[in-house]
Order: C-alpha cells, then structure tokens, then sequence
C-alpha cells in the first residue's frame, strides 16, 4: 500500500492542471453486507474504490494531460484489482472493461439485457451492448 500511495503523490504532485484529482473512497460497512450477486455492483469485497480525474481548460494542455493520465495508470495498475465501477469508465473502454464492472454479474444482466432490453433502447451510457444482446 506505501508504493500505491507514493506513485499517487508522485503524479499528483505533478499534475498538469488544478482540476486533475484523485478520488480514493473507502469501501466498507453496509456495501461489503451486501452479497455480491444481490446486485449488479459486484465489487462488494474491495477495500477501495480509485478514480483518477484527467482534466484541463485548454487544447493545448490536451497533449501534457493525456501523458499524464496515461503513465499515472501505468503506475498504478499493479495496485488496482480488474474490477472497476462502472460509472467511472469511460467512453469507448470495450467489453474487457465493462464486463470488469460487472464481474460476477455479468452473465445474468446479459440475460436481463436480452428480455427487458432486446432493442437496445438504452445504450446512451457504459452498458451491456448490442452486440451481446443479439448473440
């Protein structure tokens, strides 16, 4: 955990806008009581919750901040489980990621998907697609 929080104060330190962040929650009480088949947020075992804000007023800094947002994951990754929430991907992340965010669960919401949602209708967010509701 000292290495985690020493790269997090490295590239924090360094961050190429004041409106990069980094979010860490804690996750523990009435999330871990909590089965983590009981509902689509199957992470209920995690100590901790990372998320890293790359953000920048400008076009110019988008070059810095990519750099920066990309070597902070790296650093990271070592530390981080394969699970993520999924309110935290972002766009166009692919099926590895999304089906990360639903770990467990991911079978069952494909089913739920194809009865409740064959059409797709709700595909404006980090969902289970189309194409696993046709196949």
């Amino acid at each position: 955990m000292d290495a985690a929080l020493d790269a997090m104060v490295h590239f924090v330190n360094r961050k190429p806008s004041p409106a990069c962040a980094v979010v860490l929650e804690f996750m523990h009480g009435a999330v871990q009581r909590v089965a983590a088949d009981a509902t689509a947020f199957a992470h209920r075992g995690a100590r901790h919750s990372f998320l890293m804000l790359g953000q920048w007023a400008s076009q110019a800094q988008t070059e810095n901040g990519l750099c920066w947002v990309r070597e902070f994951w790296e650093a990271m990754r070592p530390y981080l489980g394969a699970g993520v929430y999924v309110n935290y991907l972002s766009e166009g992340e692919g099926e590895e990621r999304i089906r990360g965010a639903y770990g467990v669960n991911y079978g069952r919401l494909v089913k739920l998907k194809k009865k409740y949602d064959p059409t797709n209708f709700f595909h404006i967010n980090q969902n289970i697609g189309a194409s696993k509701v046709a196949a």
